[in-house]
């Protein structure tokens, strides 16, 4: 993968910023930006982008949350992907349209790369590089973590297991350690056991407790209950007393109400009364200050002089006001020019004097010279003398060659002559052919290694690494098309199968929630129908008959039977009342009953629906068990099988490429035989190896060749020789030619411009240009005579007109002075400027003046509208003048607060009525004296006093009764508590001794995948990284090793080499990591982060390098060693480097082109 543009509306420090990623052999761009630029705000970005957003970001300090976004064209060989990425939790992937799409399709071109994985290995930045190059020292330069840590793109791994051990020790580290947990756990969980063995509880004592309880508990309801009817009773009685006033205040009302006799009027009367006032009165007080207000302007309209005759000649006015700068200008331009023409006239009489002319008729005989043709009369003189240097040059070149010609010859001749056998010359080209294909036949046995490693692993990972290869192509391996068929099938069932389910459990869900609307709504009211109504009124009805018959036999009821009567009516009146007062709630609960009813018809509908996808699911597993079971031992899903089928072809691939290989190794081999038997015979040797006759017959060809070679490379020179004769002699002629072209092109020039054809051709330009010159000169002398008449005329005409208008209107002023006329066109401005004022102010008041006639007139036609308006409400009043209206409001608004108060009254007697109701409670508050109610509210006060006493006391012994219970509880839970901390502590010496196995378990996995891995790449990364790190430091270091701890044998460290000053050929110095320099150090760990990217790339797709500020430490020379190296890696995949220092940017232009280069600002 790599970027081909990044587009970033909004995020970070961006706002609508795009970079362009140009394609190229060599994939490295740089990005320079100064400090704040952006370069770390960047590359979090580019992290952002391919992962989405965390869920919470210091990158929205310029740009809201919401409106977060970053994007990008990413592609991968043909394919490309253009997308964005916004802030949120789910749908933040993109199209160029702002619609959501599959983070699949990103993920296709990331492949296996995790964001963690792309951090650590893709995206370097100079604190990962700094504390990169601290492991090297922390770590004490042990190679298996280096090499782990390096290609896994983790952290280093010593630190991840120094972090296991620690936590390890905090759990055991012996007994003798009473901080570990597990130790201390177990003293916890024994001291908690003998705790709980010594709280123990008296049953017996408990059983007389809860009895004590009963009793006081009876004690208390019965003295509550007294209490209770006291304080309904007081609280009847307090209700009476404050209704007697407050219906004697109703009363009072309604008798008021009855004395006003005036119209219902409706409630926005009183205002619009009161608006139609206030705009009469407006109307008035207008009409009166716009009528001084006219008189006035009127008036003064009566004052103002005439204007017309100055003001009717504006533009001749205007025209002279515009024209006076242009004419003072004027003044001063024709001093200039009588000048300049002066100063022009004197130099052209020195101009015909040096080109010996009598006057300007004697120069305009002469022909014209430009200044163009002028140019190339210069440029001719000078192409004459180049050529005459190239003839002179070609001639040499020609005498020189010749020369050597003839030595070559004389060589040619001293050589003897040499012949080589055909068949041997046949054999050579045999054996060339073959060797080539022996490098060929390395790659074939590398790749035939490579195919055995691939087919071994792709075996065993399908599962089939105990049959053969014969064995294992026989197996019955069902079509890929029937398994996706099986795939799309089981996908579509369980679709169905969740949205069935899904379906049934939200049925289930509004059950549960119709019923709790049906318990809230009972809560309200007791649930009753008429049915309830019917039976208790048949109940009553039978009781009555049974008294009926008591009666009419004269036979004596029995005990309570009319209590029990009483009861019968008191629920069924109860009954009609709830079914009359709560209809509504009743109704709302036979609703829900039938809403839970269709929804237990829709479960089990929906019960059915999902039983029956069950069934099919059941009857696809068993058709599918048909294919899968192809494996012994193994089962496979759908998907899972796909997986299994891909490998599979990638396994049939390998076996065709290793048969291939073999078969090619083969060949090659038994070729190789036949050439060795070939040399025998054509070298007349019968003993000697391959390499060996090879090498014989290399040496009888060389010796032959060489002198053949030498004969052949001298005629070669010869005939290359006579070439470059002959070549040169074709340019001299070729030179002769174009000078005399060019001759022949100068005297036709001058004897065109009249000049002699002997003269010098320095002299010949001078004389040209000294004409040229005076040819301009009388060019500007005629131009500036025409000027000076043109003035002239210019300042005639503003005179002439200045004169005019002065005469006109003002003829008493001053003649025109020639050399100062802007006194007079002052006065005249002056003038115009006050007649200008008069008429506007004429041209004001008429306007004013219209305006307030046409003003009054509307006041007028308002003011009759107004009365209009207030005769209809004297009309809707029923009064006969304007004042009659005020007494209608007085009395409308006496009549709202005696109804306002009227509904208070109402109000209160409602609510001190309660559930009694408003008439009937009038009825008994009139029948009741208001003495004889005070008299018993001072014996209800008595009673209730002492039902309070008697209540308190024995709520008193209740509550010592449950305190000494509760204490008993408390003892008993106390005893269940310890016990409860004693099965925490088991539990947790229990977890700790589990998690301390689990860590041990670990440390030792970590160090033998250490181990292991060290053995698998120390090879190949070593390599790499030496190959790196000597580029990185320009041979200062000849590159990396593994050497053996001094301390620990068990511990190998990674050392870097440097060539010996004592024995430069010999074994290199090892330096430890504490030995190298921070640069150093850095270049080291860079050397060894770029190994594994090496590595990962060769088995991996590509995906891009980020390195920020990685310079920091690197001098100049090591920086375009950097540069260097990672112009040959982005041949493998594209490479983005940023950089805070302008030199590193120039720098870089060295390696990439000018495109490649971007600047962030």
């Amino acid at each position: 993968m790599r970027f081909e543009t990044l587009n970033i509306p909004a995020f970070g420090p961006f706002t609508s910023v795009s970079c362009e990623f140009v394609s190229s052999q060599h994939d490295l761009h740089v990005i320079y930006g100064p400090n704040e630029a952006g370069k770390s705000s960047l590359l979090r970005g580019i992290h952002h982008l391919l992962y989405g957003f965390p869920t919470s970001t210091d990158d929205n300090f310029l740009h809201d949350y919401k409106k977060l976004r970053i994007g990008a064209t990413v592609s991968d060989g043909g394919q490309s992907l253009t997308f964005l990425r916004k802030k949120g939790k789910i749908g933040t992937l993109l199209d160029e349209n702002q619609n959501s799409i599959d983070e699949g399709k990103l993920k296709a071109f990331c492949g296996s790369v995790s964001p963690e994985f792309f951090s650590q290995m893709f995206g370097l930045s100079t604190d990962t590089l700094r504390s990169g190059a601290d492991s090297l020292l922390s770590a004490q330069g042990e190679i298996g973590a280096l090499l782990f840590s390096t290609s896994s793109g983790a952290s280093p791994i010593e630190s991840a297991i120094h972090s296991l051990e620690a936590e390890a020790e905090t759990l055991f580290a012996g007994n003798g350690r009473k901080g570990n947990s597990i130790v201390a756990a177990y003293t916890a969980m024994k001291a908690h056991e003998k705790q709980a063995r010594d709280n123990s509880l008296s049953t017996s004592q408990w059983k007389k407790l809860n009895q004590e309880i009963t009793s006081a508990q009876k004690d208390f309801d019965h003295k509550d209950t007294q209490l209770t009817k006291c304080r309904r009773r007081l609280n009847r009685v307090q209700n009476f007393l404050k209704a007697i006033p407050l219906i004697e205040e109703q009363k009072s009302a309604c008798a008021a109400l009855s004395t006003i006799l005036i119209p219902d009027l409706a409630s926005d009367f009183p205002s619009r009364v009161n608006k139609l006032n206030s705009a009469l009165a407006n109307s008035m007080a207008i009409i009166s200050e716009h009528s001084s207000i006219l008189l006035s302007k009127q008036e003064r309209l009566a004052e103002i002089q005439p204007f017309e005759e100055i003001v009717g000649d504006t533009p001749e006015l205007d025209w002279l006001h515009q024209a006076i700068t242009q004419h003072l200008n004027d003044l001063k331009t024709s001093d200039k020019l009588a000048k300049k023409l002066s100063e022009l006239r004197s130099k052209q009489r020195v101009q015909l004097q040096n080109l010996k002319l009598k006057d300007r008729e004697s120069l305009a005989l002469l022909p014209d010279i430009g200044k163009t043709q002028l140019v190339n009369i210069k440029e001719t003189v000078e192409t004459i003398a180049v050529l005459e240097r190239e003839r002179d040059q070609a001639e040499r070149d020609v005498n020189a060659t010749e020369r050597a010609v003839s030595k070559q010859r004389e060589k040619l001749d001293e050589l003897r002559d040499a012949t080589v056998n055909d068949s041997l010359r046949e054999l050579s080209s045999q054996l060339h052919e073959h060797n080539r294909n022996s490098r060929i036949a390395a790659s074939w046995l590398e790749s035939r290694e490579q195919s055995d490693t691939a087919l071994h692993q792709l075996a065993h990972k399908l599962g089939i690494g105990h049959l053969s290869p014969d064995e294992a192509r026989n197996i019955k391996v069902p079509p890929v098309a029937i398994v996706e068929e099986f795939k799309n099938e089981q996908k579509v069932l369980t679709e169905e199968a969740r949205v069935n389910q899904k379906a049934l459990d939200e049925l289930k869900t509004e059950e549960i929630n119709i019923r709790g609307d049906i318990i809230a709504v009972s809560d309200e009211v007791a649930i009753v129908t008429e049915e309830d109504l019917l039976t208790s009124r048949r109940k009553r009805d039978e009781h009555w008959n049974r008294i009926e018959k008591h009666v009419s036999g004269e036979q004596p009821l029995g005990d309570g039977e009319p209590a029990e009567f009483r009861s019968e009516i008191a629920e069924s009146d109860l009954i009609a009342d709830t079914l009359r007062h709560h209809a509504e709630t009743i109704g709302k609960i036979t609703t829900l009953r039938h809403a839970l009813k269709v929804n237990a018809e829709k479960q089990s509908l929906a019960k059915q629906i999902v039983a029956r996808v069950d069934c099919k699911q059941e009857d696809l597993q068993q058709q599918w068990e048909k294919y899968a079971n192809f494996l012994p031992k193994r089962e496979f899903v759908p998907t899972e099988l796909l997986a299994w089928l891909e490998t599979w072809e990638k396994w049939l691939t390998a076996s065709n490429e290793l048969s291939s290989l073999n078969s090619k190794l083969t060949s090659h081999s038994e070729t190789e035989t036949s050439l060795q038997e070939a040399l025998r015979k054509g070298l007349q040797r019968d003993d000697g190896s391959y390499a060996f006759l090879s090498k014989c017959l290399t040496e009888v060809l060389t010796e032959a060749e060489s002198i053949n070679g030498e004969r052949k490379a001298i005629r070669a020179g010869i005939e290359t020789l006579n070439t470059e004769l002959s070549n040169e002699k074709e340019v001299l002629t070729h030179a002769e030619e174009r000078l005399q072209t060019a001759v022949c092109g100068w005297v036709e020039a001058i004897a065109d411009l009249q000049l002699d054809e002997g003269i010098a051709r320095n002299l010949a330009v001078n004389e040209l240009e000294e004409r040229h010159l005076a040819i301009t000169t009388d060019q500007e002398l005629s131009v500036c005579m025409q000027e000076v008449d043109v003035v002239a005329q210019r300042m005639s005409c503003y005179l002439e007109e200045l004169e005019r208008q002065r005469m006109r209107h003002i003829p008493d002023s001053p003649v025109i002075d020639p050399a100062h006329p802007d006194i007079t066109e002052k006065r005249l401005a002056e003038l115009y400027s006050a007649a200008q004022v008069r008429k506007t102010e004429f041209d004001s008041l008429t306007r004013d003046i219209e305006q307030l006639e046409e003003s009054l007139r509307g006041k007028e036609q308002a003011k009759q509208a107004t009365t209009a308006e207030m005769k209809k409400l004297m009309v809707e009043a029923g009064v006969a003048t304007p004042k009659a209206l005020n007494e209608a409001i007085s009395h409308l608004e006496n009549r709202e607060q005696l109804k306002q108060k009227l509904a208070v009254t109402n109000s209160t007697l409602t609510t001190l009525a309660g559930s009694l109701g408003v008439e009937l409670l009038i009825q008994q508050a009139d029948a009741e004296e208001t003495e004889a109610l005070l008299a018993e509210v001072q014996t209800l006060e008595g009673d209730i006093e002492e039902f309070q006493t008697a209540r308190d006391k024995s709520r008193d012994a209740l509550n010592e009764a449950m305190k000494t219970r509760a204490h008993l509880e408390k003892t008993t839970d106390d005893a269940a508590i310890q016990k409860q901390f004693s099965a925490n502590a088991l539990a947790t010496v229990i977890t700790d001794s589990e998690r301390f196995i689990r860590l041990q378990h670990s440390i030792a996995f970590l160090r033998t995948q250490v181990e292991e891995y060290r053995k698998k790449s120390q090879a190949p990364m070593l390599e790499k990284t030496s190959q790196f790190f000597r580029v990185l430091t320009n041979g200062a270091f000849c590159g990396v090793g593994a050497q053996q701890d001094d301390q620990n044998p068990d511990q190998v460290n990674l050392v870097a080499l440097r060539d010996s000053i004592n024995d430069p050929g010999g074994t290199p110095d090892a330096l430890t990591t504490q030995a190298l320099s921070e640069g150093t150090r850095d270049q080291l760990y860079l050397a060894l982060r770029m190994a594994a990217i090496d590595i990962h790339l060769e088995h991996h797709a590509a995906m891009p390098l980020i390195l920020d500020d990685v310079l920091i430490t690197f001098d100049e020379p090591r920086s375009r060693a950097f540069f260097e190296l990672m112009k040959k890696l982005s041949e493998k995949t594209q490479v983005i480097v940023f950089t805070h220092h302008l030199h590193t940017a120039k720098m870089a232009e060295e390696y990439v082109s000018h495109d490649q280069i971007l600047h962030l600002s």
